[in-house]
């Protein structure tokens, strides 16, 4: 990758020398953004996607002021991960420069598409002047409670999942999910270690669906991160099958309070978590992409 300058700004890729640089920019920033995921910043350092800005000081010294990470997991569709803008700068300016940097790898790559999920709001004033265009927004479900409505014995059986699955669940994500929202068996493995529950549904000896969890923002919450069903098997109780198990596992470790996203337009999840007492929360998050 070739390094651009510009008079005595430079953009390049991110090392390891870089680490404790990138790191005070994500503390004391006023411009940061870190992608809402399982791996840490530094997880990207030393990708082609990975760079930072730098600018000369006096005495010749390089000061990184700004930073931009962007990577697939899994291709065709890669996230911004990381970006971070010190003060004073020209963010739009900065922004631009990085992705020039990055978005030519990420077309070698076979890339075709790069999200942005901003969960603070900044990038909004600059991102559409970049090339990205809003595809989708995040919606919050809530529950008070833990009451499961009474289902039918549909023979769907729930099992604790083991890191063994997650190849196989991975694939299933593949089928189930536009490729922007699939995880790769690597970043199931992430959140199987770091999640506090983590359950498949089997039909006959086959992986149908699962969901995972972890703690919400005290220990009476609980925030459901994620439920997949196998594709074509959808409005044949797996979903629900999956939610009841969530909800029991919930109560028995006191929980009264239980959180979860997804998108504005998958309304079958809706019904889904309608029909369990959630409510829809009115605050909504856009979802940005750009074709590559």
């Amino acid at each position: 990758m070739e390094i651009a300058r510009s008079s005595e700004l430079s953009v390049r890729p991110a090392t390891d020398d870089d680490k404790g640089a990138i790191y005070r920019l994500l503390q004391i920033a006023p411009y940061h953004h870190i992608h809402v995921d399982w791996h840490v910043p530094v997880d990207w350092l030393g990708t082609p996607g990975f760079v930072v800005s730098e600018i000369s000081e006096s005495g010749g010294e390089r000061a990184v002021i700004a930073c931009l990470a962007a990577a697939a997991d899994p291709p065709p569709a890669a996230w911004v991960r990381v970006a971070a803008i010190q003060s004073g700068q020209q963010p739009q300016s900065l922004l631009k420069l990085m992705l020039q940097q990055v978005v030519p790898y990420l077309r070698d790559s076979g890339i075709r598409e790069l999200g942005w999920f901003p969960v603070r709001l900044w990038p909004e004033q600059w991102i559409m002047n970049l090339g990205f265009r809003q595809v989708n927004r995040i919606v919050t479900f809530f529950k008070e409670g833990t009451e499961i409505p009474s289902l039918p014995d549909n023979g769907i059986e729930i099992r604790n999942a083991e890191v063994t699955d997650m190849s196989e669940l991975a694939a299933l994500e593949e089928e189930a999910f536009h490729p922007l929202w699939r995880h790769s068996a690597q970043g199931l493995r992430l959140a199987f270690w770091q999640s506090q529950s983590f359950k498949l549904a089997e039909i006959g000896g086959r992986i149908v669906g699962f969901y995972y969890s972890v703690e919400g923002i005290n220990r009476e919450s609980a925030h459901l991160v994620r439920i997949t069903v196998a594709r074509g098997l959808q409005n044949q109780g797996i979903g629900s099958a999956l939610m009841a198990s969530a909800l029991d596992s919930f109560r028995r470790r006191g929980v009264r309070q239980v959180t979860l996203n997804t998108q504005v337009d998958n309304v079958s999840s809706h019904r889904l978590y309608q029909r369990f007492g959630f409510r829809r929360m009115e605050d909504e998050l856009p979802v940005w992409a750009l074709e590559l």
